[in-house]
C-alpha cells in the first residue's frame, strides 16, 4: 500500500472503477468515521500529478473496488482530495466542526430524522428539499418563525446568510448601546443566531441583554452563560469606580471627589462610546492644569505632583499627610521645599504636632548645652 503524504493520517487508498463497463479508474482516500463502519471518501483521478504528489508513485497499490461495491458499502462522497491537502486533523473532526457551525443556523441538522435524510441526500449528491423537511416531526413541532427560516434557507440560502449577518451586527450594536463590553463573539453570534432561526424572539434577546447588564433582573439563559464563559464582561456600573479612580488620580482626593451624576455620566460614556477614555483623560488633564497651574507639564497628574510633598510632610511631622487639609494644597502649590518645611514647622508647633515639638525642644536643648544661648544681663 502506498505511503500517503500531505494528507491526514489513517486513510485507506481505494481504486474505484470498472474498465469493462467503460468506466475510468478514480483513486479515493477513505476515512472511517470513529465508532462506525461508515466511510468518508475524497476522490482524485488516476494518471495525474496529484496521484504522485500524495502517494509518491504514479500507479500506487490500492484496494480495487467497483462502483457498485462503492455504493453498496454506503461510502459518503465528500469531494476531491484537494480539500484534504496540508490538513492534519482527521476529516471527521473537521466535518463535525463544520457540521456544528452549520447547525447554528440550520438547527434541524441536529435532529436524528433530518440527519438521516441529509445523509441520504449526500449519497445522492444533493441537498435535502423543503418538501422532505416538512414530512419530519422536527417541522411539525416547530413554531412559525422557525418554519419560515427553514423555508428561506432551502429556497434562498444567499438571502438567509445576509439575514444572519445583519442580525449579528444588530445584536452586537444593541449590546454596545446597553453598556456591555467584553461580550465574546461566540455569545453575540449565539444570541443573533437564536433570533435568526426563530428560537428566541426579539423581546427575549433584549431581556437577556438587560439581565447581563443587571443580574438582579433574573438568571441569564444557560446557553448564553456557557457561550460567555469566563470572559470579562463589563457594564456601565463596572466603569463607575474606573471614573472615580481616574478623577482622584488627576485631581486628588478633594477636587477629584466628583458627584454621582457626573461619575455616572462618564461611566455610561466609557461603556458605550469608542474613544471615551481618551476624552475623559483630556478633560481631567485640563482641570488639573486649572487647579495647579504651577505645574505646566500637562502629563503630570495629581498623583505625580503630590507624591514628593507627602514625603516632606512625613519627614517634618512624622505622620501621613492629610491631603484634605488646605495646608497640604498650599505646600503643593508652593513647589519650594525650604519654604514648605518652614511652614510645616511653624504650623506644627501651633497644632502641637509631637515630632515638631520634640524636634524643637531637642534643638533648644542642644543650643543651651553648646553655649549657644546666653542669659540676659
Amino acid at each position: 500500500m502506498a505511503d500517503l503524504r500531505n494528507v491526514p493520517g489513517g486513510a485507506e487508498l481505494l481504486l474505484i472503477g470498472d474498465p469493462s463497463k467503460g468506466q475510468n479508474y478514480w483513486y479515493h482516500l477513505s476515512y472511517t468515521i470513529p465508532g462506525t463502519n461508515t466511510r468518508m471518501v475524497w476522490a482524485f483521478p488516476a494518471g495525474t500529478d496529484t496521484v504522485k504528489a500524495i502517494t509518491g508513485e504514479t500507479a500506487p497499490a490500492a484496494r480495487q473496488v467497483t462502483w457498485d461495491t462503492f455504493r453498496g458499502e454506503g461510502m459518503l462522497h465528500f469531494g476531491t482530495v484537494n480539500e484534504l491537502v496540508n490538513r492534519s486533523e482527521h476529516p471527521f473532526d473537521a466535518f463535525v466542526a463544520d457540521f456544528e457551525k452549520e447547525a447554528q443556523i440550520r438547527p434541524w441538522l441536529r435532529d436524528a430524522e433530518v440527519l438521516a435524510l441529509t445523509a441520504q441526500a449526500i449519497l445522492e449528491g444533493r441537498t435535502v428539499t423543503q418538501a422532505e423537511l416538512q414530512t419530519t416531526k422536527w417541522w411539525t413541532s416547530r413554531n412559525e418563525a422557525q418554519r419560515q427560516w427553514a423555508a428561506l434557507v432551502a429556497g434562498d440560502p444567499a438571502q438567509a446568510r445576509r439575514i444572519q449577518e445583519d442580525n449579528r451586527i444588530k445584536v452586537a450594536e444593541m449590546l454596545r448601546k446597553s453598556g456591555l463590553q467584553g461580550v465574546p463573539e461566540s455569545a453575540v453570534h449565539l444570541m443573533a443566531d437564536r433570533l435568526t432561526v426563530g428560537d428566541w424572539s426579539e423581546e427575549y434577546v433584549g431581556e437577556q441583554a438587560r439581565r447581563l447588564v443587571n443580574p438582579t433582573l433574573g438568571a441569564v439563559d444557560p446557553a448564553l452563560t456557557g457561550a460567555i464563559g469566563k470572559a470579562p464582561v463589563r457594564t456601565g456600573v463596572d466603569f463607575i469606580e474606573d471614573v472615580r479612580a481616574e478623577a482622584r488620580r488627576w485631581l486628588g482626593p478633594v477636587h477629584g471627589r466628583w458627584d454621582d451624576a457626573l461619575v455616572q455620566k462618564w461611566a455610561g460614556r466609557l461603556a458605550t462610546e469608542p474613544g471615551a477614555q481618551d476624552m475623559l483623560t483630556e478633560e481631567l488633564r485640563r482641570q488639573r492644569l486649572a487647579l495647579f497651574p504651577e505645574y505646566e507639564d500637562e502629563r503630570l497628574d495629581y498623583e505625580s505632583i503630590a507624591q514628593p510633598w507627602r514625603g516632606v510632610v512625613s519627614t517634618v511631622w512624622g505622620q501621613v499627610a492629610d491631603e484634605s487639609d488646605a495646608m497640604f494644597e498650599r505646600i503643593v502649590r508652593m513647589n519650594d521645599r525650604t519654604t514648605a518645611e518652614g511652614l510645616l514647622r511653624s504650623e506644627g508647633l501651633k497644632r502641637g504636632v509631637k515630632k515638631v515639638t520634640a524636634d524643637g525642644l531637642e534643638a533648644l536643648s542642644a543650643a543651651f548645652a553648646g553655649g549657644g544661648v546666653r542669659k540676659a544681663t
